[in-house]
């Protein structure tokens, strides 16, 4: 179940939310999808050559809309945060 992320979080506290809460390494490679509760803001953090990298995106209008999964699929396979 995806869980609301603080959007002031920046590179460390969100490396550490995936290394300690995802159990997940961001040096793999793989791209973390965080969202505030409002579901208006969105940071991306990917690991890239050199260092990492946050996109973030701020809708003026609307909502973000996040997949809908099997949850007996997706529990064993990926946890939002």
């Amino acid at each position: 179940m995806p869980a609301p992320v603080d959007m002031r979080k920046s590179f460390y506290t969100l490396s550490g939310i995936v290394s300690s809460i995802m159990k997940r390494n961001v040096q793999d490679g793989e791209a973390f999808i965080f969202v505030n509760r409002n579901m208006s803001i969105m940071k991306v953090l990917h690991l890239e050559h050199g260092g990492l990298v946050i996109y973030h995106k701020r809708l003026e209008n609307g909502t973000f809309t996040l997949p809908r999964f099997d949850e007996d699929i997706v529990s064993q396979q990926i946890t939002w945060y």
